[in-house]
């Protein structure tokens, strides 16, 4: 009777992997459809302004300037222009493979290549950046929620 637990244990266990991994392939198709307008729509809305800022200034009152910043979810980048430009290094990473394309974009576009890396890499990963140091960690709009 022991076996047949086990088994239904690993069974159970390869079940609920498989479902992980399709939520995670819905949420990178989700967001990979949306990357190409989803920093115009963010950053012409007042109220997702407003709240962006209020996160910056949070990072500015808590952070020395010059900390390596982890931002888990960068979605397009719309946070890595105005981090790296008040003297932060920030590695930024994002599960979808065309928000991290728009976060690279823009980092190029804005010069800042030598003080913003993008990485292709989900919340539920960051142990494999290891052994990359960060001085501090920075989510903004809910990527948490995506794990």
């Amino acid at each position: 009777m022991a076996d047949v637990g086990r088994a239904f244990q690993a069974r159970l266990g390869d079940l609920e992997r498989a479902a992980l991994r399709r939520a995670e392939r819905d949420t990178q198709r989700a967001f990979d459809g949306v990357a190409a307008g989803y920093a115009r729509s963010n950053e012409g809305n007042r109220l997702l302004r407003h709240m962006r800022a209020r996160a910056w200034e949070a990072v500015e009152a808590f952070v020395p300037r010059g900390s390596h910043i982890l931002d888990l979810g960068c979605g397009p980048g719309c946070d890595e222009d105005h981090l790296a430009r008040r003297g932060y290094r920030v590695t930024a990473i994002d599960w979808s493979p065309a928000m991290v394309d728009e976060a690279r974009r823009r980092v190029l576009a804005a010069g800042l290549a030598d003080r913003v890396d993008v990485l292709h890499a989900g919340i539920q990963e960051i142990d494999q950046l290891a052994p990359v140091q960060f001085d501090a960690a920075y989510s903004n709009f809910g990527p948490l929620n995506c794990l």
